[in-house]
């Protein structure tokens, strides 16, 4: 029979199997940890009344002072002759264009390519660039045929002959 776990974030109420009893475990809705409680050996089914729940007591509370709200900063106009008033530093900071913050960047978006499109496009890829070679040697193969721009060593050794011997040169012993 399982056990009943209570997550304390979420308040969910778990059914955990006899053999996690005094372990931890992860709720399923918030992946919090959960505690499990030890089983109790040989607990006799006496039935417990349940206790009547406490009304929490209404207790008042002060509100919240609002801050002053900030002065607003005036913003310098565009000026036309900026020449002139590049000599002259500036005394006054410049004010914000915007008092607002910019907004939280977005999570990335998950992948869109998904195992089984991106096995497909390997596949592709891979296929594809073999093919190519395959096509590259044959036409580069078919274009060098023997038109006597082969390389062809300077001097050849002639060939033995099966019916002759050749000479071979007696080794030099001290």
């Amino acid at each position: 029979m399982p056990i009943n776990a209570t997550c304390q974030q979420c308040g969910a109420t778990l059914p955990v199997p006899d053999e996690y009893a005094g372990k931890s475990v992860r709720c399923g809705g918030c992946q919090g940890v959960v505690n499990v409680p030890a089983r109790a050996e040989a607990a006799p089914n006496v039935p417990v009344a349940k206790a009547p729940r406490a009304r929490p007591v209404a207790v008042p509370v002060a509100a919240k002072e609002r801050p002053a709200p900030k002065p607003e900063v005036p913003v310098p106009k565009a000026r036309k002759a900026r020449e002139e008033d590049d000599a002259e530093p500036d005394d006054e900071p410049k004010a914000r264009t915007s008092a607002k913050r910019r907004p939280i960047a977005k999570r990335r978006r998950e992948s869109v390519l998904t195992p089984t499109a991106f096995k497909w496009l390997s596949l592709f890829l891979v296929t594809g660039t073999v093919g190519l070679g395959v096509l590259a040697y044959a036409g580069w193969g078919a274009s060098r045929k023997n038109d006597g721009t082969a390389f062809i060593p300077a001097e050849v050794p002639p060939a033995p002959q099966p019916d002759r011997v050749m000479p071979v040169a007696p080794p030099n012993l001290p």
